[in-house]
């Protein structure tokens, strides 16, 4: 067998990307989220259909996006989006696709997403997943189930606070080998310092990373159409920064993470909302 030298640092990626736990990691999707430390639970926009599903419950434009990371710049090991949602009478419901990796090793993940407003002050959604995991030249798959859910609560005109759970069965991603998808909880706070500064911090525990993470970032609002946002992690990938445009019913987003051994990495996301 003959192994080229972009195989290799495939591999050497895709086993790196695996130590860290980042396969199973549920990594937030969507750049503006990217750009603030990947800061999600307690922000309301079109990506948190698949970051914390209540934040789309007062969402009353349906909506659909696509999100594209290639880790590391290299595409076998990049991760894809495809989502969407709809009002429907007091109810919001949405579907999602996620996929990360190639041919030789790939990770799918199909959301069905449903949330729900009580008042202008708290929402809550839940989302049932179904996951598959393939490994090529007949190493065969796997398959689990298990679901995600979140809360969103307004504190007062400017203070918002969010959790939200995933995998809290702790469901098997292979019996046969007694591996476990990860359990992941976030809790998180959002403030809107002013009409144009946003800051927001969250902490999560994530059952394949030891230690808690803290992220936060902050959101400058240029102009009525343009966005400038930054931020911190302490786990792996420890600065980021981004840049929003609103064009009309488009809203475009793009974001640089930067890993502590493997540098900046791009993230780009574009979302459609219609009007009603």
């Amino acid at each position: 067998m003959h192994f080229k030298i972009g195989n290799i640092l495939t591999i050497f990626c895709i086993v790196s990307v695996l130590s860290n736990g980042r396969i199973y990691s549920q990594e937030t999707t969507g750049s503006r989220s990217a750009a603030m430390g990947r800061s999600s639970v307690a922000i309301s926009d079109f990506w948190s259909i698949v970051n914390n599903q209540s934040g789309i419950a007062n969402l009353n434009k349906p909506s659909v996006g696509i999100y594209y990371e290639p880790r590391f710049f290299m595409s076998d090991i990049s991760s894809k989006c495809v989502a969407g949602f709809i009002p429907i009478k007091h109810i919001v419901v949405g579907a999602s696709y996620e996929h990360f990796g190639y041919e030789m090793y790939n990770r799918q993940k199909i959301g069905l997403v449903i949330a729900k407003g009580f008042g202008e002050h708290l929402s809550f959604g839940l989302q049932l997943d179904y996951i598959s995991t393939n490994i090529g030249n007949n190493y065969g798959s796997s398959n689990a189930i298990t679901f995600e859910a979140g809360i969103q609560s307004s504190l007062n005109k400017t203070i918002k606070v969010g959790a939200w759970v995933y995998n809290p069965i702790n469901s098997f991603l292979s019996k046969q080998n007694k591996e476990r998808l990860v359990t992941i909880i976030r809790v998180g706070i959002s403030w809107k310092l002013s009409d144009d500064i946003l800051l927001v911090m969250e902490t999560e525990k994530n059952t394949r990373i030891h230690q808690l993470i803290i992220k936060t970032g902050f959101e400058y609002n240029i102009s009525e159409q343009y966005f400038f946002r930054a931020g911190f992690s302490t786990h792996k990938e420890i600065f980021s920064f981004g840049i929003g445009i609103i064009i009309k019913k488009f809203s475009f987003n793009m974001s640089s993470i930067m890993h502590e051994s493997m540098g900046f990495y791009p993230q780009t996301s574009l979302v459609f909302s219609p009007s009603n």
